[in-house]
Order: structure tokens, then sequence, then C-alpha cells
């Protein structure tokens, strides 16, 4: 493989390693709909099979994908989540 190939290859993984796909053994897996960049830089939201969770770039789940609607308030580590048409509101620092 030459050079531009190896390149084109790494940007391709870059692309799909940061839209939510991960690498296990040699594969790159995915595993979730879609992704969701916040503006604190600590967490994403992600969606599959229209349910919302929370992880962070580790990979690491911080809220599962249980969710109907997950909202971030701001740089507070505040989210709104809601489930079955119920509110209510987790403080991310306590988990």
């Amino acid at each position: 493989m030459d050079t531009k190939e190896k390149n084109l290859e790494n940007d391709i993984e870059s692309y799909l390693l940061s839209h939510g796909y991960v690498k296990g053994e040699g594969v790159i897996l995915i595993i979730y709909d879609d992704v969701f960049e916040l503006a604190c830089p600590k967490d994403i939201v992600v969606e599959r099979e229209n349910k919302y969770g929370l992880v962070n770039y580790q990979g690491e789940i911080l809220l599962p994908l249980i969710y109907d609607s997950l909202r971030m308030d701001g740089n507070a580590r505040l989210v709104r989540v809601e489930r079955n048409h119920e509110w209510g509101c987790i403080d991310l620092n306590l988990i």
C-alpha cells in the first residue's frame, strides 16, 4: 500500500471513529444511528433506534440509551431527559 492509499485509509477510519463507530478486533463496528457532539467537550449525545443516551470520548456510557429526548443545559453539566412523556434532570457532576 502506497502513502496515498494509507493516508486515505487513515482519513476514512478517523471519520468513522469520530461519528460514533468503534474499532475493535480490527473491525469498525457501527453501534449508533447518530452522534451529536456538544459544546461541552466531555460528552457526546448518541442515538440508536430513536432512543438517546450520553457517552464520553472514551466510549464509556454516562447515560444509557433509554431516553426519548435528551438535552444539555449549556456547560452546567445538567441534562434534561424525557422518558415515557415524563421529564427530569440529571446532574452529570453526580455520576
